[in-house]
């Protein structure tokens, strides 16, 4: 998916996106919860209830145009453990 379709989804559902590079990395983006002035954070998802570490998000020109994927915050507690 592209990014910008994710925006409105992650809004809804909750969810985190991310790149599909990072995949199995236990890190997401979080779209939809925190537009904001401080602008887009990503986590890393630090306990099983979803409880999250988050850090300015500065993504590079070629995250931006990768495909994307909605992940859960379980998805990310699994690959953390891992």
């Amino acid at each position: 998916m592209r990014i910008q379709t994710l925006i409105s989804i992650c809004r809804k559902t909750k969810q985190y996106a991310r790149p599909l590079s990072w995949k199995k990395q236990g890190r997401g983006v979080d779209l939809g919860q925190h537009l904001t002035k401080d602008g887009i954070k990503e986590v890393v998802i630090i306990t099983k209830n979803g409880n999250a570490l988050g850090s300015n998000w500065n993504p590079t020109p070629e995250e931006l145009m990768e495909c994307w994927e909605l992940v859960t915050v379980e998805t990310l507690w699994k690959e953390r453990e891992t």
